[in-house]
């Protein structure tokens, strides 16, 4: 993303309140422990890596997302 990236996107959607309850799944290149441990500590509800990709592992976690409401 130009000018901003992941990290600094969930800081911002986490500050707004109206937008703090909205579930956050990342989907990335980057799969080291420390990036997912970035992404969770500033709010990342969930962290998927781009080289493990199914989209059954896709499917349960939003679908858990879902039944929260």
């Amino acid at each position: 993303m130009p000018g901003m990236d992941g990290i600094e996107l969930i800081r911002r959607v986490r500050a707004e309140t109206a937008w703090h309850e909205l579930p956050i799944v990342v989907l990335s290149t980057r799969g080291s422990d420390d990036d997912k441990k970035r992404a969770m500590d500033v709010g990342a509800d969930a962290y998927m890596v781009k080289t493990q990709f199914s989209e059954e592992a896709l499917l349960e976690t939003l679908e858990r997302f879902l039944d929260r409401k």
